[in-house]
């Protein structure tokens, strides 16, 4: 089953860096990756992704992340992705856009990314996002600082928040959102690092890792099949 490295931060302007990025992934055993500009697009280039494609083996998806500071902000800004095939996702310190990301169909990931996002993660967030069956998204990034209090704390905050999900029976992925490029990490390494230091069993890490990101992917892809008409109903066209 592929492991994935699902938050890869680039800039598309700059190929040279994201060809780099690549060949270390490879180097590191990576074979799947979900790239994530650094500035909002309504839509990533079909152009570059060719670019992209050109210039490395590994199986390369898209995300777009959101960083939302009112709902009226989120209301003009997710109009945008009605039928984007890239995978939306939204962070947001304030509760009530939550809220509104976990009801909304267009948005397949609520990220909590770092600890201050962490902190508006409810009970009441997760019941929407699986009855919209969409993600939760953590990071192993926030755990991985020289500054021991904070990665103490950052620690505690993220086993609960995990906790947490794996309770409510949530659907979440665990990303590394590495910011330098000798920070990232082999999937096994990652696989180990949940396992044995966040305490996940090694059936939470799988889906973690791997079979919920293929899930996502798909809702994702999903939005641009004008005959599905919601999740789990399809329309069929009459002979």
């Amino acid at each position: 089953m592929p492991y994935f490295e699902s938050k890869l931060k680039v800039d598309l302007g700059n190929l040279k860096d994201i060809k780099e990025k690549l060949i270390f992934c490879v180097k590191l055993g990576i074979n799947n990756v979900i790239l994530e500009p650094h500035n909002e697009l309504k839509e990533i280039d079909p152009k570059i992704k060719a670019k992209i494609d050109d210039i490395t083996s590994i199986n390369i998806y898209y995300r777009i992340n959101l960083h939302i500071e009112s709902v009226k902000e989120f209301k003009k800004k997710i109009r945008f992705y009605n039928k984007c095939s890239e995978i939306i996702s939204i962070e947001s310190m304030i509760p009530e856009v939550l809220i509104h990301a976990a009801r909304d169909t267009r948005v397949d990931i609520i990220s909590f990314s770092n600890l201050n996002l962490l902190k508006n993660l409810s009970k009441g967030i997760l019941s929407l996002v699986n009855q919209n069956n969409s993600f939760i998204e953590f990071t192993i990034n926030s755990i991985m600082t020289d500054n021991k209090t904070y990665q103490s704390k950052a620690f505690r905050n993220l086993y609960r928040a995990i906790q947490l999900a794996i309770n409510t029976k949530s659907n979440y992925i665990i990303s590394g959102d590495f910011i330098e490029l000798y920070d990232l990490r082999n999937p096994r390494v990652l696989a180990s690092i949940c396992h044995t230091i966040l305490g996940l069993p090694l059936s939470e890490t799988k889906k973690a890792l791997s079979q919920n990101i293929l899930s996502l992917i798909k809702r994702a892809q999903s939005r641009q099949n004008r005959f599905l008409f919601e999740e789990g109903v399809k329309l069929f066209k009459k002979d």
